[in-house]
């Protein structure tokens, strides 16, 4: 399935549980609800000295 449509097929009640790397944001939370998050990541862009 698609990760845009994770959340529209938990609240179409297509699936019980989405698992992704999803981020919140309060009109999502107004949808459905979120767990505690499982997993912490930083991201970062490493890139050649010019």
């Amino acid at each position: 399935m698609p990760l845009e449509g994770l959340q529209q097929a938990v609240v179409d009640n297509k699936v019980a549980v989405a698992l992704a790397a999803l981020s919140v944001n309060a009109e999502q939370e107004t949808l459905v609800d979120f767990s505690q998050p499982y997993f912490r990541s930083s991201f970062a862009v490493a890139v050649r000295e010019e």
